[in-house]
């Protein structure tokens, strides 16, 4: 009798659990529709991920929930990003890393690509420290993810052009008085010296930087286009006069 009892209480303990863990998904699942995320479960022991429906519907599916193995999960991945997914998994499980993310491709139901954020962090381990399951929501981000590669190309092109003009490129940090070279500033400053290129403010030949300072300040505080000529030092002692835009 008392082993029948200890089954018994064993029997409605798991299938409390079940309910439970049914009901704190279908709130997840609740809390991330219209966000193009989706929750995923994945049981180790079971090799096997629950997804909500989200997911189905982020690849261009029907809203409805899934159980897969991850391997069938590993095929949706573009081939060029497996190996890194791969390794940020096995980062999270091993406890290398706190947290799994990773930005990667994966494959919609039409063949089309799309980008999704998948985070994940391991909520049980054994004894032994070996991970047993691990929690985590993919979100797709392809709209954000297109703007950036636009932006990349756009600034490659824009590279393309001033290369091609002989101009450079330079930022003012006004707060913090400080000048940047966002690309290698040869054309304008000459071979680069051992010790590094130094600011523009100091290449300015002397008899204009009086003239080169209060200028960008006016810009700065009127917020109007600078624009300015003045001579510049560089590293090769050649003196060379610059025309300057900024806004």
């Amino acid at each position: 009798l008392w082993t029948v009892s200890v089954i018994n209480r064993y029997e409605r303990d798991r299938g409390r659990a079940e309910r439970d863990l049914a009901n704190a998904r279908e709130r997840l699942a609740f809390a991330l529709e219209g966000s193009r995320s989706a929750a995923w479960d994945w049981d180790l022991a079971r090799n096997e991920v629950y997804l909500s429906a989200g997911w189905q519907q982020m690849l261009g599916g029907e809203g409805r929930e899934a159980t897969l193995a991850p391997a069938a999960l590993l095929d949706l991945v573009h081939p060029e990003d497996v190996g890194r997914v791969q390794a940020a998994i096995k980062g999270a499980l091993t406890g290398v890393t706190a947290d799994y993310r990773e930005e990667h491709r994966v494959r919609r139901a039409d063949g089309a690509w799309i980008w999704i954020l998948s985070r994940g962090r391991v909520v049980l381990r054994d004894d032994k420290g070996g991970a047993l399951r691990i929690t985590g929501i993919n979100q797709d981000v392809t709209e954000r993810k297109n703007i950036e590669l636009a932006l990349r190309e756009h600034d490659l092109q824009l590279q393309l052009a001033l290369a091609t003009a002989g101009m450079v490129r330079w930022d003012w940090d006004v707060a913090a008085d400080e000048f940047v070279w966002p690309e290698d500033p040869w054309r304008l400053a000459g071979p680069a010296p051992r010790e590094g290129y130094s600011g523009l403010q100091d290449m300015v030949h002397p008899e204009d930087l009086v003239h080169f300072i209060r200028t960008l300040n006016q810009a700065a505080q009127t917020g109007e286009a600078y624009k300015d000529g003045y001579r510049v030092t560089r590293t090769d002692g050649t003196i060379v006069w610059v025309s300057a835009r900024g806004y």
